[in-house]
C-alpha cells in the first residue's frame, strides 16, 4: 500500500466507520429525543474537530512560526465544547464546600459525561492522525530529496564519462586524419551514428542490453579502421540480441574503450578480448588487454564507472578489476531487472 494513500484511508475510516461506532455506543436516541437541535450540532462539531486538528492544527503546531495559532486552534475547540455541552449541574447532586474538598467542576450528567468523552477521544485520534501524517510527509520529502540527489550525482558522473569518451574517440579518427588512411571517412561516419545514439539516448536512465551491445559493437568496428595487423579482436556476445532486460546506458563502453586506450600498439602484437554474456536474468561482461602503455591520468572513467555501479545496483553487482603478468582484466556480473524499457 501506498504510504502516501494511509491518512486518507484512515480519514475515510474514521469518518465511515469509527465515528458512527462511537456514537451508537452512547444512548444517542434518548439523546436526540430530548435535544435534537444540540445533538446534531454536536456531532458536526466533532467532524468538524476532527479535520481541523487534522489538517490545520498540527501543521501549525509543527511548524516554526505558527505554532501559537495551533494551540489557539485547541483551545478554541475545547471552549465550544463546553459550550455545546452546556455543563450542568446533576439535579441530584450534593456539594461538599470545604477545605479538604474542593470541586473545579460540579458532578455532570450522563449525557454530558458521555458527550466530553466523545470530544476527547476525537480529538486525541484527530491529533494522532494528524502527527502521523505529517510524519509520512517529511519521511516521502526526505526520500524524494535523496532521489533527486542521486540522480543529479549519476547525471554528473555520466557527464564526466561522455567527455572522456569522446577525447579518446577523436583521438582515434586525428591518428586517420593524420596518416591519410582511406578508412578515416567510414570512421568518421560511424562516429556520427555513434554521437546520434548517445545523444538520442541521454536522458534514459535504463536501455535494451541488445541496444547496449550493439553501441559497443559499433564502437569496435570503428577502432578496427585504425588498429594494424599487430593487434586482434576477440569481441563475442551470447545472448544478448533478443535480450528484452535493461540495463544503465554508458555503462559497459567504459571497460572497452579503457582496453582499446591501453592494450593497442602499433608494433608489438596484442589481443583484446571482450565478452558479453546474459544468462537467466546475470550479465557476465569480461575483458582484457595486455597493457601496451602506462595510464598517466587518475582513471576518472573507471572511478566513476564504479561509483555509478554503486549507486544503481548497489550489492546486485560484483566487479572485479585486475592487473596481472601486465595483462589488464575486468570481470562484472549485474543482476538486472526483469522488465522492458
Amino acid at each position: 500500500m501506498n504510504n502516501k494513500r494511509l491518512p486518507l484511508i484512515i480519514d475515510i475510516v474514521f469518518c465511515a466507520v469509527l465515528m458512527p461506532v462511537m456514537v451508537m455506543l452512547l444512548p444517542i436516541e434518548r439523546w436526540i429525543a430530548s435535544s435534537p437541535v444540540s445533538s446534531f450540532l454536536f456531532i458536526v462539531f466533532l467532524y468538524g474537530t476532527y479535520f481541523i486538528n487534522r489538517y490545520v492544527a498540527v501543521p501549525m503546531l509543527l511548524g516554526k512560526r505558527n505554532y501559537l495559532v495551533g494551540i489557539g486552534i485547541l483551545v478554541l475547540t475545547i471552549f465550544v465544547a463546553f459550550s455545546l455541552i452546556n455543563v450542568r449541574p446533576h439535579p441530584h447532586a450534593h456539594y461538599m464546600k470545604n477545605f479538604d474538598t474542593f470541586r473545579f467542576m460540579p458532578p455532570m450528567r450522563v449525557r454530558e459525561q458521555g458527550m466530553l468523552f466523545l470530544f476527547f477521544v476525537v480529538t486525541c485520534f484527530s491529533y494522532a492522525v494528524g502527527f502521523f501524517s505529517e510524519l509520512i510527509k517529511q519521511i516521502s520529502k526526505s526520500t524524494e530529496l535523496e532521489k533527486q540527489r542521486d540522480k543529479a550525482e549519476l547525471s554528473l558522473y555520466k557527464a564526466q564519462i561522455n567527455p572522456h569518451f569522446l577525447f579518446n574517440t577523436l583521438n582515434s579518427l586525428y591518428g586517420l586524419i593524420v596518416t591519410g588512411s582511406e578508412k578515416s571517412e567510414t570512421a568518421f561516419m560511424q562516429f556520427i551514428d555513434m554521437l546520434k545514439y548517445m545523444y538520442s539516448n541521454g536522458d534514459r536512465d535504463r536501455l535494451p542490453v541488445r541496444e547496449e551491445v550493439e553501441y559497443i559493437r559499433r564502437y569496435i568496428e570503428m577502432q578496427k579502421l585504425r588498429l594494424n595487423e599487430h593487434t586482434a579482436i576477440d569481441f563475442e556476445c551470447v545472448n544478448t540480441v533478443a535480450e528484452e532486460r535493461t540495463i544503465a546506458s554508458m555503462l559497459l563502453i567504459t571497460f572497452v574503450e579503457n582496453a582499446f586506450k591501453y592494450g593497442v600498439s602499433s608494433h608489438e602484437d596484442s589481443v583484446i578480448k571482450i565478452r558479453i554474456e546474459v544468462s537467466d536474468n546475470v550479465l557476465h561482461f569480461y575483458s582484457s588487454n595486455r597493457v601496451m602503455r602506462v595510464s598517466e591520468g587518475k582513471g576518472l572513467g573507471l572511478k566513476n564507472c564504479r561509483k555509478r555501479l554503486d549507486m544503481l545496483y548497489a550489492k546486485d553487482y560484483r566487479l572485479d578489476i585486475t592487473e596481472k603478468d601486465n595483462t589488464f582484466t575486468v570481470e562484472l556480473d549485474i543482476n538486472l531487472e526483469n522488465k522492458k524499457p
